[in-house]
């Protein structure tokens, strides 16, 4: 079952969703997470206090709304649009990632924030 989840920075709240598996449950065991956005194209990642990188299905192209684990950054990722490695329309991420969840809000709303501001994501019973 998906769990929905809700991103907080300066009073905006976005909402997106976890799917089911093992690494996804491990990261609503560790809500609420507090971190700094980063950005690289129309993408925000954040570390996160879980790593992984012993997955089998990995994606090197993502969908607008996609969230993703970064294995080598141990971070936490949202997609909107192209990021300085996708060619033509693509959205394609710095390397492979594990795609755990997909946005509810628009996450081009991410695109008004700045580098280092704090994100706070946490579970919606």
């Amino acid at each position: 079952m998906m769990q929905k989840i809700k991103f907080n920075l300066k009073g905006i709240t976005l909402y997106g969703f976890l799917d089911s598996s093992v690494f996804s449950e491990k990261i609503i065991s560790h809500l609420p997470i507090k971190s700094k956005i980063q950005f690289w194209g129309d993408e925000i990642y954040f570390p996160i206090p879980i790593y992984e990188n012993s997955f089998k299905k990995l994606v090197e192209v993502v969908n607008k709304g996609d969230i993703a684990y970064w294995p080598p950054g141990n971070a936490f990722c949202i997609f909107w649009g192209p990021t300085p490695m996708s060619t033509s329309n693509e959205i394609r991420p710095a390397s492979p990632v594990k795609l755990i969840g997909s946005m509810e809000s628009d996450p081009k709303i991410f695109s008004q924030f700045n580098n280092g501001e704090i994100i706070i994501m946490e579970k919606i019973n």
